[in-house]
């Protein structure tokens, strides 16, 4: 790895992480998260190497254009998973964090600078961040958003919109698991603190929030939403499930 010089006039060896972007028909949201990705590896670099590496999860759109053109590594996963995707991201790099963005994300070059920060000092093994949308949201919506918000702190889980960890984790956990087409991050959740907690290491949940988009409040009534969610919490084999899970990985309503 390269060698910076800090103020200290000491060499210190520099760490790098990568961004791992699932996508798939993105092409709307797609720009904005890299062009902020990007704007953050360069804030960055000085401290920390960054990459953005994006997955076409076998888009019908300009997707892996549109991520080429904007400087990301593109891999192709033809299997419309997200599991397999995030994996696919991750097995296709060799750094020493991980960072899973969801394509629709924005994150702060602060959070992330305290996620690489954490990871560096070795004493956590990964975690997440605070979740909000990117537009007002009627009232069950923001029920939705402050159970999960409060679910996420409280049992330390975190959202696929914004999930770190050190691939050293991410490896011998096993990545996530395929079989799940849906909280697939609840899951890798799960089994990252238990990892951490064998190491003396912790999973930190960030108060730092991150934004991500409210569209599938747009696409499907908020009600439904809802639903799903609570019966996919009471029954979790339905995760599993194709076609139970096809709100999570179809793009639009349409595509149904």
């Amino acid at each position: 790895m390269p060698l910076i010089q800090r103020a200290t006039d000491r060499e210190v060896q520099v760490r790098d992480f990568a961004f791992i972007v699932p996508a798939f028909n993105e092409e709307e949201l797609l720009p904005k998260t890299l062009d902020n990705l990007n704007a953050i590896v360069e804030s960055l670099k000085n401290s920390y190497s960054g990459r953005i590496i994006v997955v076409d999860n076998n888009s019908t759109d300009t997707t892996a254009q549109i991520a080429s053109d904007k400087g990301a590594k593109v891999y192709f996963e033809p299997e419309n998973r997200i599991s397999k995707a995030r994996n696919t991201g991750a097995g296709n790099t060799d750094v020493d964090f991980l960072v899973f963005v969801d394509a629709d994300t924005v994150p702060s070059v602060g959070l992330v600078e305290n996620t690489l920060a954490l990871l560096d000092s070795g004493l956590v093994c990964g975690g997440g961040a605070e979740t909000r949308f990117d537009t007002p949201l009627p009232f069950l919506g923001k029920l939705t958003l402050a159970i999960w918000n409060l679910y996420s702190k409280l049992f330390l889980s975190a959202a696929g919109s914004y999930l770190f960890c050190s691939q050293e984790a991410w490896l011998d956990i096993g990545g996530f698991d395929e079989s799940l087409y849906a909280s697939e991050e609840i899951d890798f959740s799960a089994k990252l603190r238990k990892w951490g907690k064998k190491r003396g290491m912790r999973f930190e949940r960030l108060a730092g929030s991150v934004t991500t988009s409210a569209r599938k409040l747009q696409w499907y009534s908020p009600t439904v939403i809802f639903a799903v969610l609570c019966v996919s919490a009471i029954c979790p084999p339905l995760l599993k499930s194709k076609k139970w899970c096809r709100k999570w990985w179809y793009s639009r309503p349409q595509n149904i």
